[in-house]
């Protein structure tokens, strides 16, 4: 009968276990010293290797001839253990023998001496299947179980077993093996069974197997009889329906290449099987690596797990998406998980992802022409601080982005800004991000500290002729752009500006398709220094208030209520509004109510009601 690689190939000696080099240095320590304890709770993911040491550990307790910590495996009980044949290890699956009956039958063997081995071995599997009335049942024999008697409990899920039994027990965690790992266990495997495997194939295996061995061998057991003996990476890719990482990798190459071609590519992998959870994972891990490349570059590729043919792969599309659209990417797939696991369409998913990666292309040379004609016609470019000094690596500029960068200076010269600059710019704030008010911002934080803070990440614009500024925010910082859209922060923001102009009559902020423009401001304080007063003087109270012209202001002083009420009425209110509040509130009590309609008074006219 034919057996599975994951059952073939099982390490039978502690020095062929991959990846668990803490678990299995506490057992093996426990061995040699010969401090074995009568139980341990043995906890990780799927297919870690938790039964498989559980079994070298009865072996090495058992084996007459083990040397150090490793077994035999030649003796009779090293050869019935591995068989199963073995009457002192028994394993019990917890998923399938979880009622009380089967621990008090279990309660009841315990007490019986072993049968040919020095110490019997009780293995118990998915030990938090059990019902709490066995787990309750099993907490004496646990706790102090007869000589020569031991316990191993295996779990996926150790919160679900009580702390009453975890506090018994040696706790030992397993963890899921890495890619490479797992990729030098099954090239080891390929060599031993004489096939062929593709080393992009492997990795492919490795990404999907999630840490799991098991899961990883029966995925590649899968491979070579679709294949005909061999491990390639198209048999892998059929397997798991389009989602593998190299059609991922192939879609976003195509989104540059061919982007007429995205969509229909895209529902095409989805039509073949792609899980739409699995593929915005494999998605998001795909864009970040982008991300982490455009950053930091082959400084942190190189600690990543990652094939030759992914940083090939990487290499070619370095500069294709900025990175800004690279962090926006990864933060609006994160955000499509929790819809698609409530049933979003493909068609809907497929849609949004191709506008995504299309908004994220990289601007045109038009919008570099367009930063080189505004320097041309005399704007003056002040971006801010968090752009300019940031250490990531920035796009290519243009050769004479030198002149753009100047310093911003005392005395801008007189120019007329074309309305259509503004719009060329906001497709390229980045390219702009030249010059700062670095010493302004910073002494404006402590008196104007939300002005201060949202100015530094917009690029401002000034016109000098007509005392105007426009900060120009990006998407990503539209909640700085709407912390500014009241009076009070905009006037923070215009005192800001006076330290690098002798005045500013107009104000604009300007977010995507979202713009407000503020020409008129909050009045000055009584006795305030204006920070456009030379040495020092106090500029003069103005004596009109400045009023928004959109928000009229209510005067307590000159404001008449209608009165809708019969004249009669209107004597009688404006007597209980001259009475003393004492006079007042005793009138309330007796029920004299102020604007009451006396019982018995007929209902206003059809045409009023109707009003």
């Amino acid at each position: 009968m034919y057996i599975s690689l994951y059952r073939r190939y099982r390490p039978q000696s502690f020095s062929d276990v991959v990846g668990q080099s803490a678990a299995v240095g506490v057992v093996t320590r426990a061995v040699e010293n010969g401090s074995v304890g009568h139980a341990y709770l043995f906890s990780g993911p799927r297919g870690c290797g938790k039964t498989t040491i559980a079994r070298l550990f009865a072996k090495a307790v058992n084996c007459p001839h083990r040397k150090g910590a490793e077994p035999c495996n030649e003796c009779e009980t090293c050869r019935s253990i591995v068989e199963g044949s073995c009457l002192d290890v028994i394993e019990i699956d917890g998923a399938s023998n979880n009622s009380v009956d089967e621990i008090r039958d279990l309660k009841e063997h315990v007490a019986l001496a072993s049968f040919s081995c020095a110490c019997k071995v009780y293995i118990i599997d998915e030990v938090h299947m059990l019902t709490m009335s066995a787990f309750n049942a099993l907490l004496k024999t646990l706790e102090e179980p007869p000589e020569r008697v031991m316990f191993i409990l295996a779990t996926t899920a150790p919160h679900k077993v009580p702390v009453t039994i975890r506090s018994r027990c040696q706790h030992i965690p397993f963890h899921g093996m890495t890619a490479e790992q797992i990729v030098e266990r099954l090239a080891h495997i390929s060599e031993l069974e004489k096939i062929q495997a593709q080393e992009e194939a492997l990795w492919e295996i490795a990404r999907n197997s999630e840490g799991g061995m098991r899961d990883a061998l029966s995925l590649m057991e899968q491979a070579i009889a679709l294949s005909g003996g061999d491990v390639t990476r198209e048999a892998v890719d059929k397997l798991l329906g389009g989602g593998s990482s190299s059609s991922i990798r192939q879609w976003i190459s195509c989104c540059r290449t061919s982007p007429e071609e995205a969509l229909p590519k895209l529902e095409a992998m989805f039509r073949s099987g792609a899980v739409p959870e699995r593929f915005l994972s494999m998605l998001f891990v795909c864009v970040r690596n982008l991300w982490l490349d455009s950053r930091w570059g082959d400084k942190v590729l190189n600690k990543l797990a990652l094939s030759q043919e992914e940083k090939q792969w990487l290499s070619t599309e370095r500069g294709f998406l900025p990175q800004s659209s690279l962090e926006r990417l990864m933060t609006q797939i994160a955000s499509a998980l929790p819809h698609v696991r409530r049933g979003l369409s493909n068609d809907v998913l497929c849609g949004l992802l191709t506008e995504w990666f299309f908004q994220g292309t990289a601007p045109s040379p038009d919008a570099f022409s367009a930063l080189e004609a505004a320097r041309e016609s005399g704007f003056v470019l002040a971006p801010s601080v968090s752009k300019a000094s940031s250490a990531a690596p920035r796009r290519a500029e243009p050769e004479d982005s030198s002149e753009i960068s100047a310093p911003l200076p005392a005395q801008p010269e007189k120019i007329v800004p074309p309305a259509s600059v503004f719009g060329d710019l906001a497709g390229a704030p980045e390219a702009a991000a030249r010059g700062s008010f670095a010493q302004e911002l910073d002494a404006s934080c402590e008196k104007y500290p939300q002005a201060a803070v949202a100015l530094r990440l917009a690029d401002v614009f000034i016109d000098a002729e007509k005392s105007a500024v426009c900060a120009l925010f990006s998407e990503e910082e539209r909640m700085a752009f709407e912390s500014l859209r009241n009076d009070r922060a905009i006037e923070s923001a215009r005192r800001v500006f006076l330290k690098v102009l002798p005045e500013v009559a107009a104000v604009e902020l300007r977010c995507g398709n979202d713009r407000e423009v503020f020409d008129s401001f909050l009045p000055e304080e009584s006795g305030s220094v204006s920070e456009s007063a030379p040495n020092g003087q106090t500029a003069a109270p103005s004596k009109e208030p400045l009023v928004h012209p959109r928000r009229a202001r209510f005067d307590p002083e000159t404001f008449v209520p209608e009165i809708t009420s019969q004249p009669a009425e209107a004597e009688k209110t404006a007597e209980v509004k001259n009475q003393p509040l004492a006079e007042y509130v005793r009138g309330f009590m007796e029920g004299e109510l102020l604007y009451c309609r006396p019982n018995g008074q007929p209902d206003s006219g059809e045409e009023e009601q109707q009003s």
